[in-house]
């Protein structure tokens, strides 16, 4: 039989009302009662973490019943980060990410306290939240959101990110150091991050790359049947214009067509790691 730590049963009750109403199931959440609403507010003014994190969930989006509100959301979520429970800790760097979100929505001076908040991120031990927080970073240097955009921040924040897996920010920086975004080009780093991306599913690096081989771009060189390759496989989910560009590489003799289907099929069942190579 399972033994629960005394301070774990002492939540299990509001632990149930978390389940019930914000279920992680595919069925949907039941919509919030006024009523509902009410007892949040009184437990959630009372100090409750599991309340004010339900209230800035709840108001966050237009999920459960009641129409968003940016900035109670913002407020519910910013109570629970800053209580003294214990089970804060367990999501803080979650909260903080929740806030940081919410702040991006605004205008430039809340995304520079967006910024603030993701870095708090940056400071957590919750790889998972600094990975998306750093991908986040990177986005809004890269394009200059409420800051100046700063290329050289932005890699650094998509290299943390990449480093920690995060497919879309090996995207974006392979992408970078590949179509002269970076202040200097490393055509090496480009593909290094660009495969990794598309090893991890992002239809766009497996696209990019596909066209490259094709193309004879600077990171990837030519090599058609890599080309057709990957253009094989997205033609499969029918992924923007792959069919076509396949079917209009007339130079390809049968025997490296044939070599490419089955490097397509290989790469399927690898689960698209070390594809061609």
């Amino acid at each position: 039989m399972l033994s629960f730590p005394p301070r774990f049963k002492a939540s299990l009750a509001l632990l149930t009302f978390v389940v019930v109403i914000f279920s992680p199931s595919s069925a949907p959440a039941r919509d919030l009662s006024s009523l509902d609403i009410m007892k949040l507010k009184v437990q959630a003014s009372m100090g409750d973490w599991g309340a004010q994190k339900m209230l800035g969930a709840a108001y966050s989006n237009d999920n459960f019943g009641i129409p968003k509100d940016r900035i109670a959301a913002i407020k519910w979520y910013s109570e629970a980060e800053a209580s003294n429970d214990y089970k804060k800790e367990w999501f803080q760097a979650e909260l903080q990410s929740e806030i940081g979100d919410l702040y991006r929505e605004g205008n430039d001076q809340d995304k520079l306290i967006a910024i603030e908040w993701f870095e708090k991120v940056l400071r957590s031990g919750d790889a998972l939240n600094i990975s998306v927080a750093s991908k986040t970073l990177g986005d809004m240097y890269r394009n200059g959101e409420g800051v100046q955009a700063d290329k050289e921040l932005a890699i650094k924040y998509y290299t943390r990110s990449a480093e920690l897996d995060n497919h879309r920010a090996q995207f974006a920086l392979g992408y970078m150091y590949c179509e002269g975004e970076a202040l200097v080009n490393d055509f090496k780093a480009g593909l290094k991050w660009s495969l990794k991306a598309a090893e991890g599913g992002v239809k766009a690096a497996q696209y990019n790359l596909g066209v490259g081989y094709i193309t004879g771009d600077k990171c990837t060189g030519k090599d058609h049947v890599l080309g057709y390759m990957w253009m094989n496989i997205l033609s499969n989910v029918n992924y923007k214009d792959a069919e076509v560009i396949k079917n209009n590489l007339f130079t390809m003799s049968p025997a490296d067509i044939s070599k490419a289907q089955k490097l397509s099929q290989e790469c399927i069942t690898r689960n698209y790691k070390d594809c061609g190579h």
